[in-house]
């Protein structure tokens, strides 16, 4: 049975690993990098602030610089969006000074203040406008919208998620109770991103805003209740 859901979590969360400690920090090079954003919601559309060449330096230096500080949960003050050259995009959840990337293995900058002071300091710069982009995110968000009236429900998160027990479970629950099928990409670039967020904006506007932390909690009563 156990083989048999390790092999259904593969199959829903394609990015699914099992890492060490120190494999779960990727340090970034500058030379790579597009635009630096940063947000106070996953995915608010506005007050979004884009980082000067030299607040992008800052950034990459204090997260290739930050040392490992344990695993932790919190909730976080601030989205840091690194978009790349080829499209990539990775996303970072700060609090204070801590900071994690795709799981809760959490890293440590070098003040509590400094995200808050370059969210105050930061000046509203867009990138330059790609047009293809810009014209494939209406494209994505009417695909996204037609797939899920057609029953194609997709929950991704961007990011690594681990195959433990009770997120196989998890990953059950939902296909069985919503029909949603839970997905990972560790690797989004800004379309597959913008269909993501598209695909839980519809969720969460038949089912709520808080409707993916309600059903993870009533998983995990289920999941602990099966286990006694």
């Amino acid at each position: 049975m156990k083989l048999l859901s390790l092999i259904l979590i593969l199959l829903c969360v394609s990015c699914s690993l099992f890492k060490k400690e120190y494999n779960h920090k990727t340090n970034i090079d500058y030379k790579l990098v597009d635009f630096i954003s940063i947000k106070k919601e996953l995915y608010a559309s506005d007050s979004i602030y884009f980082l000067t060449d030299k607040e992008v330096q800052i950034i990459i230096k204090e997260w290739n610089n930050s040392e490992f500080k344990g695993i932790y949960k919190y909730f976080p003050n601030y989205w840091v969006r690194i978009n790349f050259k080829n499209d990539s995009v990775r996303t970072f959840r700060a609090s204070d000074e801590l900071i994690k990337e795709d799981s809760d293995w959490t890293y440590g900058l070098s003040s509590p203040e400094l995200l808050s002071s370059l969210w105050e300091n930061a000046q509203v710069i867009p990138p330059p406008p790609k047009p293809p982009i810009l014209i494939g995110f209406d494209s994505i968000n009417r695909k996204a919208k037609a797939d899920y009236k057609n029953g194609i429900r997709e929950y991704t998160v961007l990011g690594l998620v681990e195959a433990t027990e009770f997120e196989i479970y998890y990953s059950d629950f939902m296909k069985r109770n919503y029909n949603i099928t839970m997905k990972a990409n560790c690797t989004p670039t800004t379309l597959a991103e913008y269909y993501a967020e598209s695909m839980i904006y519809e969720i969460e506007n038949e089912y709520g805003e808080n409707f993916m932390e309600l059903t993870r909690i009533k998983a995990e009563k289920e999941f602990n209740k099966q286990r006694k």
